[in-house]
């Protein structure tokens, strides 16, 4: 009788191939899945740097899939009231390290999460600022903190107000870069995943006349290097409620 019509003999071949089945991982480990479920906070702040917004957002990224997730970039795709579109990257993220008080800046490079993980983190999304924004807010920044120490090593009672030129040129580049609105803005959370762009969230959010003028109010405050080189009075922080996530 020919061998492959000897029932003993597959018999023992599909025992085999069982015996090596059971000692690897389930077959469905053997196609990489990318599945992620990603939940927002409830709030946005949107600090700015003389007048340019950027944008604070609790993220939280679980990898639900069956191989690690690398999380190259995020970003914030955003429509203006006005149907102005701006696309703003993720530049860092800000977390809590054991022992320690207050949270520690990483720059938003590459995000590794393993099966099952979850990555949350408050991530700041900020526009690249050109040269020439980066020159001028230099330039500001340093003659109001120099005409502040100055004033201070001469003697001058606190507080102390900077040279009005100094802080006219901050207040000018804050007017001439703030470009905020009235209205609802739709937005879509991108992220690079494994190299391919993908949509994690989407939620819109209004702005509202009082938040415009939180946020402008703090040009009042420049004279005296707050929102400067110093953080802006918490007053004048501008939290936004999300809406229509999903």
């Amino acid at each position: 009788m020919p061998w492959y019509k000897n029932a003993s003999v597959w018999s023992t071949a599909i025992a085999v191939i069982a015996l090596i089945l059971s000692q690897l991982p389930p077959v469905s480990s053997w196609i990489g899945a990318i599945r992620t479920e990603t939940e927002l906070g409830a709030q946005m702040a949107i600090p700015d740097q003389l007048g340019i917004p950027e944008y604070q957002l609790f993220v939280s990224v679980k990898n639900s899939g069956n191989r690690t997730l690398q999380i190259s970039s995020l970003s914030l795709e955003m429509t203006y009231p006005s149907g102005k579109q701006k696309s703003i990257p993720a530049q860092e993220y800000l977390t809590f390290l054991s022992g320690q008080q207050s949270a520690q800046q990483f720059p938003m490079t590459s995000v590794s999460i393993p099966p099952g993980a979850n990555w949350a983190e408050s991530v700041l999304f900020a526009p690249p600022l050109r040269p020439s924004e980066q020159q001028s807010m230099g330039r500001d920044t340093l003659r109001i903190y120099q005409s502040l120490t100055q004033q201070l090593e001469q003697g001058a009672r606190q507080p102390v107000a900077a040279d009005q030129p100094d802080v006219d040129a901050a207040v000018a580049f804050f007017n001439n870069e703030f470009d905020l609105e009235e209205g609802q803005y739709k937005v879509e959370v991108l992220a690079d995943v494994d190299g391919a762009k993908m949509k994690m969230k989407t939620f819109s959010f209004v702005l509202y006349e009082f938040n415009i003028e939180t946020i402008r109010s703090q040009t009042q405050d420049y004279k005296y290097g707050v929102g400067v080189y110093m953080p802006v009075n918490q007053p004048k922080q501008a939290w936004i409620w999300l809406n229509d996530v999903h």
